[in-house]
């Protein structure tokens, strides 16, 4: 045990350093020169899937379905050089989609409903009718 003079100071302590992180984050991550950088392939899957999904609505006679297609070519076409743009062109064409598949959902629902009620003009009902009223000159 050492003892130190009465009215000196004890002798100073060792200080540790400050403890370090022991992964650096994400930012700093050097990437290896054999491999490149992570890519943001969101706009080119998400821009296939729609393509895929407009086009497997039209299987189903959804007619107005297919438009939601272009905003999807063009997600793929930008990937590369703008991947934000190309996922903001992926997400417009999902609104698309949705937007034409509800359009398309009520064409089909009005076509069914007409044609239950036989006012379509294939039905020969309503050429009927207009060819017997007045206003057609015979």
């Amino acid at each position: 045990m050492s003892q130190h003079p009465p009215h000196q100071p004890p002798p100073p302590q060792q200080q540790y350093p400050a403890p370090q992180q022991p992964y650096p984050s994400p930012q700093q991550t050097p990437h290896h020169p054999d491999f490149p950088p992570p890519r943001n392939d969101v706009g080119l899957i998400g821009g296939v899937i729609l393509i895929c999904a407009s086009l497997a609505f039209l299987a189903f006679c959804m007619i107005l379905t297919p438009i939601a297609a272009i905003p999807g070519i063009v997600a793929i076409s930008k990937n590369n050089s703008d991947p934000e743009g190309a996922t903001r062109w992926m997400i417009g064409g999902w609104v698309t989609l949705a937007v034409m598949l509800a359009l398309s959902v009520v064409l089909w629902f009005t076509f069914f409903a007409s044609l239950a009620g036989g006012t379509l003009w294939f039905t020969g009902e309503l050429m009927n009718q207009m060819s017997s009223s007045s206003a057609w000159p015979s």
